[in-house]
């Protein structure tokens, strides 16, 4: 089969495609046709050594010096189930599915092989699997952080940095189908895109600052990392929670502070993946209360394009990459 292989860290340009063995499913696992995947922030961040301030020597530590040891890269993932292990139940040769892959990573390749428990899904007949692999990871990711950090209720206001990326746009539609009032900071393009999937004010980080009176927000989600602690406190309620999906040791240091005094919370942490959470999200979709936010759409062969765009941060949505080799 042919996948994408990180030949170290680097620029997008250490992506390669070479021939590698095609997987075989064991007992416990289906195997899937890749038919599209994606370049999320996890992608470009492992492939360039992108990592949070603090972080970077644990980070080679885990994922290897040189180059990635698991290289190839790919956590979202739209296919077909072309081979099952003996002891599968849930899922039946020429099924549909779409999901993430992982820690292993895995799905810049035509093949790929997954745990049946793992986050992974059957797609509803309707979609495409472009659409489809554009669902997983800012949802999953916005899930963990709304619904199991912050608890948001109906009728709390939430403050969203970076509102029109992959995290932004689910964060967005998940906080208005929970009932809260949100406001969003994106740049002028995407004033309308975010308007349009639910949010109730819009601040254009062009051309404006954030002036909300103290104490106007329960809930601050920032899903880009550009937003201190510091620059948040005055605009959350005495009690009020700001979360950051991108953080790295200086802020960790900071959440740790934060935690010993009452008051304002600061908290960051990772989105654990969930088969149950897809399922809620493909409820969402078939039912029209939610939208996968696709930015473009590139071939198998331009991935080195695909990583370039993704990384500028100017992203809407999901970067698409076709497996159709």
């Amino acid at each position: 089969m042919k996948a994408i292989v990180c030949t170290q860290y680097g620029a997008p340009d250490v992506l390669q495609i070479q021939e590698r063995l095609q997987p075989k499913p064991n007992a416990n696992e289906i195997r899937i046709r890749i038919r599209a995947t994606s370049v999320s922030a996890a992608d470009y961040r492992i492939r360039g050594l992108n990592i949070p301030a603090g972080l970077g020597f644990l980070m080679r530590l885990v994922m290897g010096f040189s180059r990635p040891r698991k290289n190839i890269l790919g956590v979202e993932m739209a296919g077909v189930v072309d081979a099952i292990g003996a002891n599968i139940s849930q899922f039946t040769v020429g099924d549909k599915v779409f999901g993430l892959s992982g820690v292993g990573s895995g799905a810049y390749a035509e093949y790929i092989c997954v745990k049946e428990s793992s986050a992974v899904v059957k797609m509803l007949k309707d979609l495409f699997y472009e659409q489809a692999v554009a669902i997983p990871f800012g949802a999953h990711t916005a899930l963990t952080f709304l619904r199991d950090k912050a608890k948001l209720k109906p009728g709390q206001r939430i403050l969203i940095n970076g509102a029109s990326g992959a995290v932004g746009t689910a964060a967005v539609q998940l906080s208005t189908i929970m009932g809260a009032l949100v406001t969003a900071v994106c740049s002028t393009k995407n004033i309308q895109l975010v308007k349009d999937l639910g949010a109730h004010k819009v601040f254009d980080y062009t051309c404006e600052t954030l002036n909300a009176d103290d104490g106007y927000y329960d809930v601050i989600f920032d899903t880009v990392g550009t937003l201190s602690f510091s620059q948040g406190k005055k605009l959350l309620k005495a009690k009020g929670l700001h979360l950051t999906a991108v953080a790295g040791l200086p802020q960790y240091l900071r959440m740790f502070w934060a935690s010993l005094w009452p008051g304002k919370r600061y908290l960051s942490g990772i989105a654990v993946e969930s088969k149950q959470d897809l399922e809620y999200m493909n409820r969402l979709v078939e039912q029209g209360q939610y939208v996968p936010v696709i930015d473009k759409t590139y071939d198998f062969e331009q991935i080195v394009d695909a990583h370039r765009y993704a990384e500028t941060g100017h992203k809407v949505g999901s970067v698409v990459v076709r497996v159709n080799i």
